[in-house]
């Protein structure tokens, strides 16, 4: 059996995705991967959670393909996701500061292409990298 480089790992989850800020304030949470496990062999609540977004994103390509379910961070809540849904993977950085906000740009698309028009977290990032004293050392 191959070794999925996935599980344990943290992903910004690629959006918006209207179920999640829905659900947890944010259309790009981090998910901590736990294990790939196919949906269809589970009948748990984030199971059927999962196919019901699915249906309602219209998206039958979530149905097929691999899954994984995690942990949301913060929330300690499970939830599947289709291998299709994961960003670039996120590295710990301590919090605050500029480098923290270039790692966001790592993992996010829409900040990276649009600047002027920031996902709501790059721009909380952003504001906090500015007023964050700077070492000139």
């Amino acid at each position: 059996m191959a070794i999925d480089y996935k599980v344990g790992k943290k992903f910004r989850l690629k959006g918006p995705k209207k179920y999640f800020e829905l659900k947890y304030g944010n259309a790009y949470p981090v998910i901590e991967i736990r294990e790939e496990l196919d949906f269809h062999k589970s009948s748990s609540p984030p199971t059927f959670l999962y196919i019901g977004r699915a249906l309602t994103e219209g998206n039958p390509e979530l149905l097929r393909g691999k899954t994984y379910y995690g942990y949301i961070e913060g929330t300690g809540e499970g939830e599947f996701v289709h291998e299709s849904e994961l960003a670039t993977l996120v590295i710990d950085i301590t919090p605050g500061g500029v480098n923290e906000f270039h790692a966001h740009l790592d993992v996010c698309q829409q900040c990276r292409d649009h600047p002027f028009e920031l996902c709501p977290i790059g721009a909380k990032l952003l504001k906090a990298a500015a007023e964050k004293p700077h070492s000139h050392s």
